[in-house]
């Protein structure tokens, strides 16, 4: 009978010291998550002053050229872009009176103007040199007028056809 108290005591102990441990970690767990929420608190009311700035400039340049631009006008002007060093760009910026979303890879590239009284253009360019513009007339009240120039693509097909031309008849 003394084994089964003796053990029935240790099993006891062993659940308190159990339970003071998962206790123990709990704390120290919420003591954490305390110290983190104050520490981002304190980091989110000290950088709140310099959002709410206007005229801030960002520029960010790797040695490898790669760019970081993040601008921010005093009449609502912002602008983001970013560039890498073999001329990929992404740029957006925006503004009271228009809008402006341009992106090239590879020498390729497209561009989105929003202008006053929401007259909308589009612009595109390839590699070889072909473009595609297309805007309304008249404060965007107008009709739609594209031009189409597919320079590029002729100029590099007579190359290859005068090419052809010299190999036949050179045999």
């Amino acid at each position: 009978m003394n084994t089964s108290i003796n053990t029935s005591m240790n099993t006891a102990k062993y659940i308190q010291k159990k339970t003071t441990l998962k206790t123990n970690i709990k704390t120290g767990q919420a003591k954490s998550l305390l110290v983190k929420t104050f520490l981002f608190a304190a980091l989110a009311c000290a950088t709140i002053g310099s959002a709410e700035a206007q005229g801030n400039n960002v520029t960010v340049k790797s040695g490898g050229g790669e760019t970081l631009e993040m601008k921010s006008g005093w009449f609502g002007r912002d602008s983001i872009k970013v560039q890498d060093r073999f001329g990929n760009k992404l740029e957006n910026s925006k503004g009271w009176l228009s809008r402006k979303k341009e992106v090239k890879v590879l020498g390729n590239s497209l561009e989105e103007k929003k202008g006053l009284f929401g007259q909308k253009s589009y612009k595109a360019t390839s590699i070889l040199g072909d473009k595609i513009e297309t805007k309304r007339t008249w404060f965007g009240l107008g009709p739609r007028q594209t031009t189409v120039d597919l320079s590029g693509v002729s100029s590099v097909a007579g190359q290859l056809i005068k090419k052809k031309q010299t190999r036949s008849s050179s045999n």
